[in-house]
């Protein structure tokens, strides 16, 4: 199916209120709740969710499966690899907003992202990460639980 200058698979959702860039391709399975507005040129992968208010910058892939929660914003050119989650709420189950992921950041597979970070450009965080706080210095490349800095 094919709506205006954008594409959409089979058996999504989408609340009247989203907002999709030219170019966007949109798999099939995808959730999308209100408030969430998706640049141009992006590729959203199948059974993705965004749970409400995300801002994705342009030319973002997002792949298979990733929770995009309330609030989250991503930078232009950030590549997410599957099933990364974010979260939005505090351990007692308090909305305390979104991550900020910056330009040209690449998140791996598996990777958690906690509730109110901010991860700066150019950053890379690898498979299975938990990043529990934010990053403060662009370039670097994150690993483990906590995610810490690889030293080269």
């Amino acid at each position: 199916m094919s709506h205006r200058d954008y594409k959409i698979g089979k058996y999504c959702v989408i609340a009247d209120d989203v907002k999709i860039g030219k170019g966007t391709v949109i798999g099939d399975f995808v959730e999308i709740r209100e408030g969430v507005t998706i640049g141009e040129d992006c590729y959203i992968d199948s059974r993705v969710t965004f749970t409400g208010n995300a801002v994705i910058g342009n030319n973002v892939s997002i792949r298979n499966a990733c929770i995009i929660a309330r609030g989250v914003e991503i930078g232009d050119r950030s590549f997410l690899c599957p099933q990364v989650m974010f979260n939005n709420l505090d351990f007692h189950g308090e909305t305390i907003g979104g991550a900020k992921i910056g330009d040209d950041c690449f998140i791996g597979t598996n990777a958690t992202i906690n509730h109110g970070i901010s991860i700066p450009d150019r950053t890379i965080v690898g498979a299975k990460a938990f990043v529990a706080k934010s990053i403060e210095e662009p370039d670097g490349t994150w690993i483990g639980i906590p995610a810490k800095k690889l030293e080269r």
